[in-house]
């Protein structure tokens, strides 16, 4: 299982999205506060590996329709190039990791 392959599966591309977390910083009128930076970093963080866990799960899911389907076809899991019980691990150790760090990002 190569690096391309798993930035495949956890759509790496799609966490430009969740750039709105650092939507507080400017504005908020706090660009320049690196307590805050820090904490956007972190949120932007857990925020793609959940989202992350949530496409593996979608593609566990659907793994059967989007072999039929002529683009979702060449994803991960439904191109086979990772099985499920791998892809349920690398899944389970970014929801976990990233709900553990959310808990504790703000006490």
């Amino acid at each position: 299982m190569s690096i391309k392959v798993i930035s495949k599966l956890i759509r790496l591309k799609h966490w430009t999205k969740n750039i709105i977390c650092f939507a507080g910083l400017i504005f908020g009128n706090h660009f320049l506060n690196i307590e805050n930076w820090i904490l956007s970093l972190k949120t932007f963080l857990n925020f793609s590996l959940i989202s992350s866990s949530v496409y593996i799960l979608n593609d566990i899911k659907d793994r059967k329709v989007d072999r039929l389907h002529p683009t979702k076809k060449t994803r991960p899991i439904s191109a086979r190039q990772i099985s499920v019980s791998s892809a349920l691990i690398i899944c389970t150790f970014f929801f976990s990791f990233g709900l553990f760090t959310s808990y504790h990002l703000n006490t």
